[in-house]
């Protein structure tokens, strides 16, 4: 899959990055600060993905901004973050799960055995979250990951980015 790579009005940059499955590309996005610029998603964490963003991707980074701990907005974050020496902001409920990957192994299990999942297609979905939470704690090992409050601001050249919680 072609990467498509676009300049957006306004100084923010776009890039939509492959996913390994079959559901449409995700997209990351730049803004630019005082200090640097601000990586808006991380990207899915293949190689492929990684390569694209780290050539698109502008220098230095100021931190990363994660909307959600999807796996294709989470998965290579860290490492840009490692490589860049920068924090990822995330919401207390975002890093409460990256340090705690229980917690949301067993909110899964809850919202599975509520609606009534057979045991198993439940155990198969239950072992499928803790694979991938221990990879995202692994990741997330010794990266600075700092809290996203709503109302903070993340001063960009557009204005000022405000925090907004939708959970």
């Amino acid at each position: 899959m072609e990467s498509n790579i676009m300049k957006l009005p306004s100084k923010v940059r776009w890039l939509s990055v492959p996913t390994p499955v079959p559901i449409t590309p995700v997209n990351v996005y730049t803004l630019k600060g005082p200090l640097g610029y601000y990586l808006i998603d991380g990207g899915v964490g293949t190689e492929e993905a990684g390569k694209i963003i780290k050539d698109w991707l502008p220098y230095p980074l100021a931190g990363i901004l994660i909307t959600h701990s999807h796996y294709d907005h989470i998965g290579y974050a860290a490492e840009i973050a490692r490589e860049q020496g920068c924090p990822i902001h995330l919401t207390s409920e975002e890093i409460r799960i990256l340090k705690d990957p229980q917690s949301r192994i067993r909110d899964y299990a809850r919202v599975l055995s509520q609606a009534g999942v057979p045991e198993a297609e439940f155990n198969q979905a239950v072992e499928a979250v803790k694979k991938v939470r221990q990879v995202h704690s692994a990741q997330f090992a010794g990266i600075e990951a700092e809290e996203l409050v709503p109302g903070q601001k993340f001063i960009t050249e557009l204005g000022a980015l405000e925090v907004i919680f939708t959970p």
